[in-house]
């Protein structure tokens, strides 16, 4: 199951495209941080985002994925580069594997 984030259902279309075959469920919860947080307790398998999101809005709860093992990442960069000014803006993934990670990257190109 992979959580969808998006204020926008027609920003989804492209990425549920990519993900058909791929995933068994689509979630939308509507906070990034709660969406993260589930990836971390391993309620989800992963986490997308349809947009560029704050990284503020999720820097907290990407630290508590990463301590529990999940992989995150904020575009291409490492998490160490990634600004967290309220104007710094990145697609965000989150999930188990490098596998899932490079699928769910791939499904937001």
């Amino acid at each position: 199951m992979v959580i969808v984030e998006s204020a926008n259902p027609s920003w989804m279309l492209p990425l549920l495209e990519a993900l058909q075959g791929r995933t068994y469920r689509v979630r939308v919860v509507g906070s990034i941080a709660i969406s993260l947080s589930y990836v971390a307790a391993s309620r989800s398998d992963g986490l997308i985002t349809a947009r560029p999101c704050r990284s503020v809005d999720a820097a907290a709860a990407q630290l508590i994925a990463r301590e529990m093992g999940a992989l995150v990442a904020f575009d291409d960069l490492p998490l160490e580069q990634a600004d967290l000014g309220l104007e710094a803006r990145y697609q965000l993934a989150a999930a188990w594997t490098p596998e899932a990670l490079k699928t769910l990257r791939a499904a937001q190109s």
